[in-house]
C-alpha cells in the first residue's frame, strides 16, 4: 500500500517550489494559491545555491510577489530542515518586519507536516524568543532590522529581504546607511568567508541602491524578474536544461 503522507514527505523534503507552496498554505490560511513560473525559477536558484553551485545570490521582484514567504520563511525552513547545524541571518529593513518573518518561521517548522517531513530537526527554546530559532543540533535562525545589534554572532547563511523602505532607497543617507551596514556589520558574520552564502532579494529602488553596491563589488548571481518584460527572456526552472519558461514582452 502506498503511504502517501512518506510520499509528500519526501516531495516537500526535495522540491522547494513544493515546500514553498505547503508553507504558503500553512501561513495564509483562507487564500488561494496561484502558482507562477517565477516561483519555479527562484526556487531552482535557492537550490543551487544550498548546495554550493553559487554563493551569492541577488534576486530583484516586484512587490506582492511571495519573495518573503518564498525566501525568508520557506527558504530558511527548508535549509534548516536539511541541515540543523545551519547558522542562517534573517535581515529586513525593520525590527518589526524580521520579528514577524521570525514568528512565521517557527509557525511553520511546528507543524505537524514539516516536523514528518523534516523528522531529525529538534527544536528548542521558548516561543518568546521571537528573534532567533534554535535547534538542539547547534543551529539557529536569528533575526534582525537592518543597523540592529547582531550580537557577535555568526553566520553560514545572510539573507537580507527588503533592506531598505522605498522612501529610504530614494534618499542618499538612507542608500549610504543600507551600504555602510552590509559592508561593516553584514558581511563580517560569515563564518566562513569563502563558502559562506548571501542571498539579497528586494526591489530595485535606485541605480545606486545596496544592489548596485555589491555588484560593484563581488561576482553574483543575479536574477531579473520585472513586472512586464521589456525584451524576450528564457528562465531555467529545473536542472533539466530543457525545462525553459520563455517570456515575451
Amino acid at each position: 500500500m502506498i503511504d502517501r503522507r512518506k510520499l509528500l514527505a519526501n516531495a516537500l523534503r526535495h522540491d522547494l517550489s513544493a515546500f514553498t507552496r505547503r508553507t504558503f498554505l500553512h501561513l495564509e490560511q483562507g487564500t488561494p494559491y496561484q502558482h507562477n513560473w517565477h516561483i519555479d525559477h527562484i526556487s531552482w536558484q535557492l537550490t543551487r545555491l544550498a548546495r554550493g553551485d553559487i554563493r551569492r545570490l541577488i534576486v530583484n521582484v516586484p512587490p506582492r510577489s511571495m519573495k518573503s514567504i518564498q525566501v525568508s520563511i520557506a527558504f530558511s525552513a527548508w535549509a534548516m530542515g536539511h541541515d540543523p547545524t545551519s547558522k542562517i541571518l534573517c535581515v529586513s529593513y525593520a525590527e518589526a518586519l524580521a520579528r514577524k518573518l521570525s514568528i512565521d518561521t517557527r509557525t511553520v517548522m511546528q507543524s505537524d507536516w514539516y516536523r514528518s517531513t523534516f523528522p531529525d530537526l529538534d527544536l528548542k527554546g521558548s516561543r518568546q524568543r521571537t528573534m532567533e530559532i534554535e535547534t538542539r543540533q547547534g543551529g539557529y535562525r536569528l533575526a534582525s532590522g537592518m543597523g540592529g545589534s547582531i550580537l557577535g554572532r555568526g553566520a553560514d547563511l545572510i539573507i537580507i529581504d527588503d533592506p531598505q523602505k522605498a522612501i529610504q532607497g530614494i534618499s542618499e543617507a538612507g542608500r549610504r546607511q543600507a551600504k555602510e551596514f552590509y559592508d561593516n556589520a553584514l558581511v563580517t558574520r560569515l563564518n566562513d568567508k569563502k563558502h559562506g552564502a548571501i542571498i539579497l532579494i528586494m526591489q530595485r529602488l535606485h541605480e545606486d541602491d545596496l544592489v548596485g553596491h555589491v555588484l560593484e563589488r563581488d561576482d553574483w548571481e543575479h536574477v531579473v524578474l520585472p513586472a512586464i518584460a521589456p525584451d524576450d527572456a528564457a528562465y531555467q526552472l529545473s536542472d533539466d536544461p530543457a525545462n525553459i519558461f520563455s517570456r515575451d514582452p
